[in-house]
């Protein structure tokens, strides 16, 4: 049976076992590179590609309005200062105080504290989060234990078809109590690797020039689906070539 986005197998545990610690950071933020950072923005803002986002919004509008109600999920509330002394805290990051020492109220971090930062986090953080679901998907539906190699093309065409048992039915668990929140994932692996914001500051300034071409004015439009996208690639998804290269 096919299991829901974030559920079984502890699918979010694995993810921040897999990308929050140095060299899973590192990883993603090798996938990024400045040439794939600029293929991904060729085959995005192409007539035969995502055509600057439209395409999210024209085929699966649906499951296009759930990335925005997850990339929106705020940071989880802070723990109480006083927490079982047996919970784990591996993957949390130290506040620089020893125990018993007294601490000073939580401040807001720049991710929280800019609207803009926070729903970039998010969008590239949803990206990550459903490329990841979605090769796990594909090696499940296979008959290799290995990974499967899939590209970003694959990915929107198992969601645009739908099907039952697909994971565009997962997308409506998006609105639901409890789920994962991607922008504090992007900052968690943004404290680790910090030159990630650099690289999704750069894919938003990018996309700049071609905003005006979406269809999404009523919304967040070309610049967080770009960076979707970039998630996307980040999961270990494969950019799409332009229509004129694959010919």
């Amino acid at each position: 049976m096919e299991e829901n986005y974030g559920e079984g197998c502890g699918f979010i545990e694995a993810v921040e076992y897999r990308f929050l610690n140095k060299d899973g950071a590192g990883i993603v933020l090798d996938r990024l590179s400045q040439p794939e950072i600029i293929r991904l923005f060729d085959w995005f803002t192409d007539e035969k590609g995502a055509r600057a986002g439209n395409l999210f919004l024209e085929y699966a509008p649906l499951f296009d309005t759930a990335i925005e109600v997850q990339a929106e999920i705020p940071f989880p509330a802070p723990r109480p200062i006083h927490e079982e002394s047996g919970a784990d805290k591996s993957l949390e990051y130290s506040d620089g105080f020893e125990q018993g020492e007294e601490r000073q109220p939580q401040q807001a971090t720049h991710c929280e504290e800019n609207s803009t930062v926070a729903l970039a986090y998010g969008f590239f953080g949803a990206g990550l989060l459903w490329g990841v679901r979605y090769q796990q998907y594909a090696v499940d539906a296979s008959s290799t234990p290995f990974p499967v190699e899939r590209n970003i093309t694959d990915f929107l065409s198992h969601i645009f078809r739908a099907e039952p048992g697909s994971l565009s039915a997962d997308a409506g668990r998006l609105l639901e109590a409890g789920a994962p929140s991607p922008a504090y994932l992007t900052h968690q692996l943004v404290e680790l690797v910090p030159a990630l914001d650099l690289v999704l500051r750069s894919g938003y300034r990018l996309c700049g020039v071609c905003s005006g071409d979406s269809l999404d004015i009523a919304s967040y439009g070309t610049q967080m689906r770009y960076l979707f996208c970039l998630g996307l690639l980040a999961s270990g998804l494969r950019a799409p070539e332009r229509s004129d290269q694959g010919e």
